[in-house]
């Protein structure tokens, strides 16, 4: 069989490319609403909640990067990114949830991290990367040791674990979201299936594996789920921190669950 290489395939008929640029108008209203909703003054909060601010604007980032992708037609390569904005968005569902207890969640996370980080300097000297470790490893030691210690002057007992994504995405309704994020699974490890989109039949014994995927029923899939991932990040920071109402953001997810059911 014959295989051609083309970096852009055929071009959409202009229907379908007004679709997409309304898709496109689409996110970025909602790009504009979600980075904007936080008060604009110099807030004062506990250090356990600065961890739940990062991962707002890490959302609020993933989400800007996603639709310069989606703009260049690069839907599988967005679709890296929404998986991870999806992993943020069901974190801070939780945390929003947790009440009382969302310290515990919180602190937990944050000792799992750096329990990581001490991973990758392991690795890091076994092969050689990391000549000198004392340092960072006595560093990462005064961080766990700091995070148990503001544990005990809060008074939080036993760290708690969040839920996996599978679990999360049924707590929260986001169980049909959950099959894009194991798609993105894929590729991020670069199995057969990052060509679903990618490999077409041009003739009999002939087929193109293309750069861009032009099919707007793809963009607008990825674009919707990590529209629903960035706005339920960011109703759950706002119930988090008491920042007013969310009559906006819902009815932006009305909207984009709206526009995702039309089919041209």
């Amino acid at each position: 069989m014959n295989q051609n290489h083309n970096k852009e395939p055929k071009k959409r008929f202009p229907r379908k490319e007004r679709k997409k640029q309304r898709i496109i108008d689409l996110l970025k209203r909602i790009s504009a609403k979600v980075a904007g909703i936080h008060p604009k003054k110099v807030m004062e909060v506990a250090i356990a909640d600065s961890y739940i601010l990062g991962m707002y604007w890490r959302s609020i980032s993933l989400f800007e990067a996603i639709i310069t992708l989606l703009e260049k037609d690069l839907a599988e390569e967005a679709l890296i990114l929404a998986r991870s904005l999806f992993e943020e968005s069901l974190r801070l569902a939780q945390l929003a949830e947790a009440g009382k207890e969302r310290t515990a969640f919180v602190l937990r996370w944050v000792n799992d991290s750096i329990k990581y980080k001490k991973g990758l300097i392991d690795r890091a000297i076994k092969i050689g990367l990391e000549q000198n470790p004392e340092q960072v490893i006595k560093r990462l030691e005064e961080e766990q040791k700091k995070v148990q210690g503001y544990a005990r002057r809060h008074g939080v007992g036993r760290f708690k674990k969040l839920l996996s994504e599978g679990d999360a995405a049924f707590e929260f309704n986001r169980k049909d979201d959950y099959w894009s994020f194991i798609l993105g699974h894929q590729m991020v490890h670069g199995s057969d299936a990052t060509y679903l989109y990618r490999r077409h039949k041009l003739a009999k014994n002939k087929i193109g594996i293309f750069s861009r995927t032009i099919d707007v029923n793809i963009i607008g899939g990825i674009a919707f789920f990590a529209a629903r991932s960035v706005l339920q990040a960011t109703q759950s920071t706002v119930r988090i921190f008491n920042w007013g109402d969310t009559s906006d953001l819902e009815k932006l997810w009305d909207e984009v669950n709206n526009f995702a059911v039309t089919r041209e």
